[in-house]
C-alpha cells in the first residue's frame, strides 16, 4: 500500500517538495494550484482557511431557511423531473435521518438541461436503501409547522428540503468514516479556482498535513519562554493542523490564538532584528549642536513663531538622534495642524548648519509645491538654499538643479518619486525626510537612503496611528507623537448634513465673512452614482455667481496645479472644488469651510485629513459631510413603507455608513479617529497601504488580539538581545525569510 505522503516514484515527500509530486496532482491541476499561490507542499499548510462549515451530526434544531446542515440519511425513494420550460432537471430523494427534529427530509439536486446524462451517477448511487452523509442548504416552507411534523402526511413527502451541496455514499451497513477531511467535523472552506473544487482542496490539505506531521524540523516553544508567552498556546505545528481541521470550537479557538500570536511575534522579531542592524551601522556625518540653536531661534523670531510643548520635545528627540554616531530612524506622527512642518524645518536647519544636505520626498506634486513654498519662505532668511524637482521639471532647469546638488550648492531638495532617479547625486546627503511614508514602498524609501552615507531618516505622518498599531507595524522606528495645536487652535467641528442645499446655505455665510471654501468630490467626470467635480463646479457657479470658482485634481498639468494653488493661497479664488489631492499639506489660513460630497466613500483617516485643511486661524473651521446621492434620505426622513420594503438592504448598508460618519464627528482628535477606523475598517484603510506591501495577517485580528502585541514585542526584544542572529533558532529565521524575503532589511515589513 502506497501511503499518500509518498510520491509517484515511492520517494518520501518533504515540505519543500513541489505539489506536482502529490498523489492525484497532474500538470493541469498543478497549474490551477499555482493560480492560488500554491507551489510547494508547505504552501498547502500555510494557506489556511477563513471559513469553516459545521458538518457534525448533532441532535439539535436546524437553522432557518438558508441555513446549512449535515445529515445521515437512509434513502426510501427517488425520482427525476423537469420544469415546465424543460430547461432544468431535478433529482429528488426522500429518506429518514438520525436527527430527532427532522426525522424525514427530502434531498434535491438541480441541473441545467444538457445533452449529457446529468444524473447518471446519482441514478446509480441514490437508490432505496442507500445510506449517505449529506450536506446542504435547508429549505423550510413553513418552519414552525415543519418542525412539529417533519412529514407532510397528505403527500407522504417531507416538507423540509435539503438542497444538496455535497454527499458521500456509505457502505450498505452505513459505517461512518473513522477520520475524514470532509465529514463529521468542522470542515474548512478554501479560496478556489475554476476546475478545482473544495473537496479536492481539502484532500490535498489532509495529505499535506501528513507530511507536516512527519517533518524533521518544526518549531517548538522553548520551556524557558513559558512566562513570556500568552496562556493557552498550542505548539505551532499542532495549531496548523487544528486550524485546518478542528474537531470542535475549543480546538479552533486555541489554534487561532496560537497562530495569531505567531503572526505578530514573527513580525515583531523581524522588526527588532532590523532595528538592531540599523543601530549597528556607523554614519560618517557629525554634528555640532551649538551651530544650530542660533539659526532656529532666529527662525522663530523672524516669523513670530512659538513652539508647542510637543514641538519642543520632538525637536529635542530629533537633535539627540542626529547627534548620535548611528543613523536616526524616527517616525513623527502628529495631529492635523500640529506643526510637523516646523519640526522638519528644524531638522533641516541642523543639517545645513553643519554643512550637510537634506532631501525631502512627498507623494504628490501639489504637496511638493506647497512644501517648497513654505520651506523657501522659512529658510531663505537663514541662507539655506532650496529647490524642488518633479517629473514635470523642464530638462534645462533639472540639469541645473542636479549640478548644484552634486557640487553642494543646494542645502535642501524637495521632490516626488523623481528624487529616486539614479542620476541624482548629492555631495553630502545626511538627512532624508519622507512625508506620508505609507504612500511609498520600502524599496523606494531605501533607494533614497542609499544616496548618502547612512543618512538620518525622519518620517512624517499626518495620520495619527493608535499606539497598538504603531507598536506592531513600526517596531523598527522610534516614534514621536504630537497632539498639541499651535496658538490654542482646536480641531474643526464636523457635522453630517442631510443634503447639499444645507451645505450651500452654510457656504453662503462663510463667503459673506470673506472666508474661502473647499468642496471635495470623489469623481472628476459626471456620474449618475457619484458627485463629480464637473457637475458640482457647474452647480456652484449658478449658486454663487459672484464667487471665483476653480477646479483642482491630479490629472491636471503640474504648472496648472501650481497656478491654481497659488491663486487660492493669495485669496483670488473663493471656492476650490477638488479631489483628495488636497488631503495633506495645504495651509491656507483663510479657508474656513470644507464640504465633502459622498463622504461615506472616504476612509475616516482621509476625512480627518480633509477637515484639517480648514480652521487654521483663530476663527476656527467647519467640515460638512454630505452623504452620497443614494444615502441622503437616511440622514433625515425615510421613504414610505412600500419603498422602504423594496430597498431594505440598501437602507441597511446606507444607515451603517451614516452611523460611521456620525461616530467620526464625535471624535475629538486624530488618535480617536485612528482607533475608530482601525475597529471598523482595519489597518489597511487607516494607513492606505493596500498597494504598498502592508502586512496582511492570516490569523491576527486587530479587534480581538491587540493584547498579544505587547507580549510579542517583549518576547522578540528578549530573544534578539540574547541571539541577534537567531543562530540557536534557525526555524525562526526561516519563518522570517519566508514571510518577508531573504533580504528582509529591505522588505516591506510595515
Amino acid at each position: 500500500m502506497v501511503i499518500s505522503y509518498f510520491n509517484k516514484v515511492n520517494e518520501r515527500l518533504e515540505l519543500a517538495t513541489s505539489v506536482r509530486y502529490m498523489k492525484g496532482v497532474g500538470p493541469r491541476m498543478e497549474e490551477k494550484l499555482h493560480r492560488l499561490g500554491i507551489r510547494r507542499i508547505e504552501d498547502l499548510v500555510f494557506s489556511t482557511p477563513r471559513v469553516w462549515e459545521d458538518r457534525r451530526l448533532t441532535a439539535r434544531l436546524p437553522g432557518a431557511t438558508g441555513g446549512k446542515a449535515a445529515f445521515y440519511i437512509e434513502i426510501e425513494k427517488a425520482r427525476e423531473a423537469m420544469n415546465a420550460q424543460r430547461t432544468f432537471c431535478f433529482f429528488r430523494a426522500w429518506g429518514r435521518t438520525t436527527n430527532p427534529y427532522l426525522p424525514e427530509i427530502a434531498l434535491s439536486w438541480i441541473r441545467r438541461r444538457s445533452h449529457f446524462d446529468v444524473f447518471g451517477k446519482l441514478r446509480l448511487e441514490i437508490t432505496p436503501g442507500a445510506k449517505l452523509l449529506v450536506y446542504g442548504k435547508l429549505e423550510i416552507p413553513h418552519r414552525t409547522q415543519a418542525l412539529r411534523s417533519a412529514v407532510n402526511r397528505e403527500n407522504l413527502q417531507p416538507s423540509v428540503t435539503l438542497d444538496v451541496l455535497e454527499y458521500e455514499l456509505l457502505s450498505r451497513e452505513g459505517v461512518m468514516p473513522a477520520s475524514s477531511a470532509h465529514w463529521l467535523r468542522l470542515v474548512p472552506v478554501y479560496p478556489a479556482t475554476e476546475g478545482l473544487g473544495q473537496k479536492k482542496l481539502r484532500q490535498l490539505r489532509w495529505d499535506a498535513l501528513r507530511v507536516w506531521r512527519d517533518a524533521d524540523s518544526k518549531w517548538k516553544w522553548p520551556k524557558t519562554w513559558s512566562e513570556l508567552l500568552p496562556a493557552g498556546l498550542l505548539e505551532v505545528a499542532q495549531a496548523y493542523e487544528f486550524i485546518h481541521f478542528p474537531k470542535d470550537e475549543s480546538q479552533f479557538k486555541k489554534a487561532r490564538l496560537t497562530l495569531a500570536f505567531w503572526d505578530i511575534f514573527i513580525l515583531s522579531l523581524a522588526m527588532e532584528i532590523r532595528k538592531r542592524r540599523l543601530l549597528a551601522m556607523a554614519k560618517t556625518q557629525r554634528y555640532k549642536p551649538e551651530k544650530t540653536r542660533p539659526a532656529l531661534q532666529s527662525l522663530l523670531k523672524n516669523f513670530g513663531l512659538e513652539l508647542t510643548q510637543d514641538q519642543h520635545s520632538t525637536i529635542d528627540q530629533i537633535f539627540n538622534d542626529m547627534n548620535k554616531p548611528t543613523p536616526m530612524n524616527r517616525l513623527v506622527q502628529g495631529e492635523v495642524g500640529s506643526g510637523k512642518t516646523l519640526v522638519a524645518v528644524a531638522a533641516i536647519c541642523h543639517a545645513a548648519a553643519n554643512a550637510h544636505q537634506a532631501a525631502f520626498i512627498a507623494p504628490t506634486e501639489v504637496l511638493v509645491f506647497q512644501h517648497a513654498m513654505n520651506f523657501e519662505r522659512l529658510l531663505r532668511p537663514l541662507g539655506i538654499k532650496t529647490a524642488h524637482l518633479t517629473s514635470e521639471t523642464q530638462p534645462k532647469e533639472r540639469q541645473a538643479i542636479l549640478e548644484a546638488l552634486a557640487a553642494g550648492g543646494l542645502d535642501l531638495i524637495l521632490g516626488t518619486h523623481a528624487l529616486l532617479d539614479p542620476d541624482i547625486q548629492f555631495r553630502s546627503l545626511a538627512l532624508t525626510i519622507i512625508d506620508e511614508q505609507h504612500r511609498f514602498g520600502v524599496s523606494q524609501r531605501w533607494t533614497l537612503r542609499t544616496k548618502g552615507s547612512r543618512p538620518d531618516t525622519l518620517i512624517l505622518s499626518a495620520t495619527p496611528i493608535p499606539r497598538t498599531l504603531a507598536l506592531a507595524l513600526y517596531g523598527d522606528l522610534d516614534i514621536s507623537s504630537m497632539r498639541d495645536l499651535p496658538g490654542g487652535r482646536q480641531i474643526p467641528k464636523a457635522e453630517v448634513v442631510g443634503n447639499k442645499e444645507d451645505a450651500w446655505k452654510t457656504a453662503d455665510t462663510f463667503l459673506k465673512e470673506g472666508r474661502q471654501i473647499y468642496v471635495v468630490a470623489a469623481a472628476i467626470e459626471e456620474s449618475d452614482a457619484l458627485y463629480s467635480l464637473e457637475e458640482e463646479t457647474k452647480e456652484l457657479s449658478k449658486r454663487f455667481p459672484r464667487a471665483t470658482i476653480k477646479t483642482l485634481h491630479g490629472r491636471m498639468p503640474s504648472k496648472t496645479k501650481e497656478a491654481i494653488f497659488e491663486e487660492f493661497q493669495q485669496g483670488k479664488i473663493q471656492i476650490l472644488a477638488a479631489t483628495t489631492v488636497i488631503e495633506v499639506g495645504l495651509d491656507i489660513p483663510r479657508a474656513g469651510l470644507i464640504v465633502v460630497l459622498g463622504a461615506e466613500r472616504f476612509g475616516l483617516a482621509t476625512l480627518h485629513q480633509l477637515r484639517g485643511r480648514v480652521g487654521r486661524d483663530q476663527r476656527g473651521g467647519l467640515c460638512l459631510l454630505v452623504p452620497g446621492k443614494n444615502d441622503q434620505a437616511q440622514t433625515g426622513s425615510w421613504p414610505g413603507p412600500t419603498e422602504a420594503s423594496l430597498f431594505a438592504e440598501q437602507q441597511s448598508e446606507g444607515s451603517e455608513a451614516i452611523g460611521r460618519l456620525r461616530k467620526f464627528c464625535e471624535c475629538k482628535n486624530g488618535f480617536e479617529v485612528g482607533e475608530l477606523d482601525l475597529q471598523t475598517r482595519g489597518p489597511g484603510d487607516l494607513l492606505g497601504q493596500e498597494q504598498h506591501g502592508m502586512v496582511h495577517f492570516r490569523h491576527f485580528d486587530w479587534n480581538l488580539d491587540q493584547a498579544l502585541i505587547n507580549k510579542a514585542k517583549t518576547l522578540a526584544g528578549y530573544l534578539v538581545a540574547e541571539d541577534a542572529g537567531l543562530r540557536e533558532f534557525p526555524e525562526l529565521k526561516k519563518n522570517i525569510e519566508r514571510s518577508f524575503g531573504l533580504d528582509f532589511m529591505k522588505s516591506d515589513l510595515s
